[in-house]
């Protein structure tokens, strides 16, 4: 389980990572982020829709594994970040491996944390 101060809950943390950040698309994943100077870690939100699959469990698996790969990833990965990881419709029928493999790639993809300081914001 992901530490509840790596854990973003807000709707409005959420919504602002919607309205004023950027996006990184992989094969099964979409990574929005917004940079937040002067946080010290990553926070990350999950969505996980019902265009995954009509079947809760399901999207509860996906949701998990997912969790978990960014738990791990975020022990390495950048801070300063809001990050929204929603899951493509190709990601139900994936091992966790796979999914966490793509984790790893879009949080890479991120641009480094000196130069995304003067993003714009609305």
């Amino acid at each position: 389980m992901l530490p509840r101060a790596s854990r973003l809950r807000r709707r409005a943390d959420i919504r602002a990572v919607y309205e004023h950040g950027q996006a990184v698309h992989g094969a099964l994943l979409h990574l929005r982020f917004l940079r937040v100077p002067g946080r010290p870690q990553s926070r990350v939100g999950i969505v996980v829709s019902k265009t995954i699959s009509k079947k809760a469990t399901h999207r509860n698996l996906v949701r998990r594994r997912l969790r978990e790969a960014m738990r791990q990833a975020l022990t390495t990965g950048p801070s300063g970040y809001d990050l929204v990881l929603i899951a493509r419709t190709q990601a139900p029928g994936k091992s966790y491996q796979e999914l966490a493999r793509e984790c790893v790639a879009l949080l890479r993809r991120l641009p480094p944390t000196t130069n995304t300081t003067n993003m714009k914001k609305k």
